[in-house]
């Protein structure tokens, strides 16, 4: 068997004994088989099949069926379908190439230009809204006590202090 890992179809696996396929699996970097054990270990648990091989074998060939049918494949703590450009490049054993990130235009997105202005009108129609209102600091408020000078038993107020 050769040191690389390569696409296989269904039938092909079928067809190999456990120790190609051992050896298969031996080609899977540590970290995608720890996530691999982790999310059948998940569907045998869900299915509460842990423990007893004749429910093991029927969890796994489930997996088979949702793969060979749908394509789905675990990615994480679910499982999605693998994207036609990926089955593509597994098919012809090609690696996966990074996708390039998209490129920056230089000019705002029109969804946040459009928030940008409608801040902008808010803001001044509020200004304006406030500028054109009357001042009110000089006339009381409704239910304000005012203060007014009380005039005491036997004394008039007078318009100057007195002279002492």
């Amino acid at each position: 068997m050769s040191e690389e890992l390569k696409y296989h179809t269904l039938t092909e696996l079928k067809n190999l004994s456990l120790e190609q396929l051992r050896a298969l699996w031996e080609l899977v970097p540590t970290e995608r088989q720890r996530s691999y054990r982790a999310a059948y270990e998940r569907e045998l648990k869900a299915a509460q099949a842990e423990g007893s091989d004749e429910r093991e074998r029927l969890v796994a060939r489930e997996l088979v069926r949702r793969y060979a049918q749908a394509k789905l494949v675990p990615l994480g703590l679910r499982w999605a379908r693998a994207p036609v450009s990926v089955q593509e490049s597994a098919k012809a054993n090609r690696g996966l190439e990074p996708e390039a990130p998209p490129k920056a235009s230089g000019k705002p997105s029109k969804a946040l230009a459009a928030v940008f202005g409608l801040l902008i009108v808010g803001m001044f129609g509020f200004l304006m809204l406030r500028s054109a209102s009357p001042e009110t600091d000089a006339s009381p408020t409704p239910g304000a006590i005012t203060q007014t000078p009380l005039a005491l038993e036997g004394e008039t107020p007078t318009p100057t202090p007195p002279r002492t």
